[in-house]
C-alpha cells in the first residue's frame, strides 16, 4: 500500500518552494492551518482542507478555496493549537507521515508548542524550516537519512530513548539510552547518510537543510 502523507502548511517560516513542491506533487492531502491558507494563496499552493478556529483567513479567500472544491474542517475549541488539530485529524485518518512547514522561525512559544506537539503524534513527522529540519523518528524502524559529509546534526530526545544506534557518524551509539539533556548535540556526519534506529522512547535529529 502507498504511503499515505500528509503536507500540513502552519504560519512560521517557511522553506523555499523548490524544495516543497515534490513533497506537494506526492502528498495525499495538504492542510493548511487556519492563516497558512493566505501563505498558501500567495505562493500558487493549492490546498484541500482549511483547518482550525478561522480567525486568521481572510474571508473572501475561504470562500474561493470552498468555490474551487476545498474542504473546511472548523474546529474552535481553544485547549489545543491548530497543528495539533491537524495533527490529530491525520492520525484519525491514519496517515503514515506528515511534512509540517511553518512549525518554526516565527513565535518562539508557537515554535516550542509546535515542536512538542510533533515530538507527541504517533506517525512520523518532519518539520521543515527556513533553514533547518527536524526529524521526529519513530522505535523499531531502520532510518536512513541523507545529509552532507561532514555537516553538523544533533539528535536529542524529550522524553527519554532507549536502545539508540547510530552510524554514519563521529560520535556513533550502541544502543545507548538517552534523556533529555545536550548529549547528542553538534555531532558530525562521516558519510552521505546516517543511520539510526531505537527499540523504545521517543527521538529527534535536528539537521540542516541542503540544496538550495
Amino acid at each position: 500500500m502507498p504511503e499515505r502523507m500528509w503536507v500540513i502548511l502552519a504560519g512560521g517560516q517557511w522553506c523555499p518552494l523548490h524544495r516543497l513542491q515534490p513533497l506537494l506533487d506526492s502528498a495525499t492531502c495538504v492542510v493548511a492551518c487556519d492563516g497558512a491558507l493566505n501563505l498558501a494563496h500567495e505562493r500558487g499552493i493549492e490546498v484541500n482542507v482549511v483547518l482550525g478556529d478561522m480567525d486568521s483567513v481572510r474571508s473572501g479567500l475561504l470562500q474561493r478555496h470552498v468555490e474551487r472544491g476545498g474542504k473546511v474542517w472548523e474546529i474552535s475549541e481553544q485547549s489545543d493549537n491548530d497543528l495539533a488539530k491537524a495533527l490529530t485529524q491525520a492520525a484519525a485518518h491514519d496517515v503514515d507521515k506528515c511534512v509540517v512547514v511553518g512549525a518554526t522561525g516565527g513565535d518562539v512559544h508557537h515554535a516550542w508548542a509546535n515542536l512538542l506537539e510533533c515530538s507527541r503524534a504517533p506517525m512520523e513527522v518532519d518539520c521543515l524550516g527556513a533553514n533547518e529540519v527536524h526529524r521526529f523518528i519513530k522505535p523499531s524502524k531502520k532510518y536512513s537519512i541523507e545529509i552532507e559529509t561532514k555537516s553538523v546534526f544533533s539528535v536529542f530526545t524529550l522524553s527519554g530513548a532507549r536502545g539508540v544506534f547510530l552510524r554514519g557518524a563521529e560520535w556513533e551509539l550502541e544502543g545507548a539510552n538517552l534523556v533529555a539533556s545536550s548529549r547528542g548535540l553538534h555531532n558530525r556526519a562521516t558519510a552521505a547518510s546516517i543511520e539510526i534506529e531505537f527499540e523504545a522512547g521517543q527521538l529527534f535529529v535536528v539537521h540542516g537543510s541542503f540544496g538550495d
